[in-house]
């Protein structure tokens, strides 16, 4: 559900697309648990060959989650156990080429609150820079929302920007 809700969230506010692929191999963003973690979350981004600054170009990225820690699914006040939708939201926005604009104030800021649980316009304007606005009426995003996929919190999963989201089967 967290990775559906952060895929989600994404596509509403840019003209970046996710759907499912069943393979890592095939995926641009590769979405899992880190088997030696030292923080909470992160992401490592791949660029294209070739591509200089270019955000878009992005090869393939993964995210990794810290199996360890408590998670939550909803924000109740505790900072010390993170919300895995907000987690999942921001370390895909680095897989799509986001980068932190600061502290706080955005989704993507570096330090975990939990005084918003929508993007914000910081976020929205990163990422409809890189993919462009959202397409009025896309059907895809409905299509999408209505797919009955269910994440499960441990194992590996695949997304890939632009592209693809996994099977559900494992995965956040």
């Amino acid at each position: 559900m967290a990775l559906k809700a952060a895929a989600l969230a994404w596509q509403s506010v840019s003209g970046i697309r996710f759907r499912h692929v069943q393979a890592a191999d095939s995926a641009d963003i590769v979405v899992g648990i880190d088997a030696s973690p030292r923080g909470v979350a992160f992401a490592n981004v791949i660029p294209r060959p070739g591509t200089g600054t270019d955000l878009r170009g992005i090869e393939r990225a993964a995210i990794c989650f810290n199996p360890h820690r408590a998670w939550k699914l909803e924000f109740d006040g505790r900072l010390d156990v993170y919300d895995l939708t907000y987690v999942m939201t921001h370390e895909l926005g680095h897989a799509i080429g986001l980068d932190h604009p600061g502290r706080q104030g955005a989704v993507m800021g570096y330090a975990y609150d939990e005084k918003y649980n929508t993007l914000q316009p910081s976020d929205i304007a990163g990422a409809s820079a890189l993919y462009g606005p959202p397409v009025p009426g896309d059907r895809r995003i409905a299509a999408f929302r209505d797919q009955a996929v269910e994440y499960e919190v441990g194992g590996h999963s695949a997304v890939t920007h632009r592209a693809t989201l996994t099977d559900g089967k494992s995965g956040l």
